[in-house]
């Protein structure tokens, strides 16, 4: 739990997996910088929503996880055991179409090492006019117990795995 006990979401990928685009669509809001380059976002960025009965969800994207950062992305790289241990949720933002497996291997690895599995849901992103019997095999490695696949048509809507 955050401040005034409210629970935060933490938005983790690669650059330009859709993670700006996903707090946008969940905040109703521009709370994020949406570009084609990668790593527009340069800090963490939060956003506090209400929801029932006036509870709170923080929902806070990052820059996208480089294994090897760039002097700008150096400060954020090293603070995000950090923000992996305030959050009380990860979602975990694939691109569907990915196929930098090294990239989701390290992130992997560091949801692994510190013992998170039942805090993540992965999230397929970019998934509209995609099969999800077409999900390329090695990213079943990445599914912990909860995995959606989001749409981005007119607005953005997320489709369950059930």
């Amino acid at each position: 739990m955050n401040r005034n006990n409210a629970v935060e979401i933490l938005l983790l990928g690669l650059p330009n997996s859709g993670k700006s685009t996903l707090i946008n669509a969940l905040t109703k809001n521009k709370t994020s910088i949406i570009g084609s380059k990668p790593n527009t976002t340069r800090d963490k960025i939060s956003k506090t929503i209400s929801y029932e009965n006036d509870k709170d969800i923080i929902i806070s994207d990052l820059p996208g996880f480089l294994d090897k950062p760039d002097e700008f992305n150096i400060n954020y790289q090293n603070n995000i055991d950090k923000f992996i241990n305030d959050a009380d949720k990860i979602f975990f933002i694939i691109d569907v179409h990915t196929k930098d497996f090294s990239g989701l291997d390290s992130i992997f690895n560091i949801i692994n090492k510190k013992n998170l599995s039942n805090d993540v849901v992965t999230v397929f992103n970019k998934s509209e006019n995609f099969d999800q019997n077409a999900l390329d095999k090695r990213l079943y490695k990445y599914i912990y117990s909860d995995y959606f696949f989001c749409l981005w048509l007119s607005q953005a809507r997320i489709r369950s795995n059930t």
